[in-house]
């Protein structure tokens, strides 16, 4: 999260948007940070889990 002023100016955004841009990254970040754990963490990487078996089952059925 240091670098994010720099890499939002970098991209094009300008010294307000580039605040306004880490400020939301930071709510982001806290949602899901309080999501993951109220819903536990099994829950929340099991469309993760499903997505790689599926992306498994379609290479190894070539």
């Amino acid at each position: 999260m240091f670098y994010e002023s720099v890499l939002f100016k970098t991209i094009g955004f300008g010294v307000d948007t580039s605040a306004l841009s880490i400020v939301i990254t930071g709510e982001v970040n806290i949602i899901a940070t309080i999501l993951v754990s109220s819903s536990g963490i099994s829950n929340a990487l099991l469309p993760s889990k499903l997505i790689l078996f599926i992306s498994c089952s379609w290479n190894f059925s070539w």
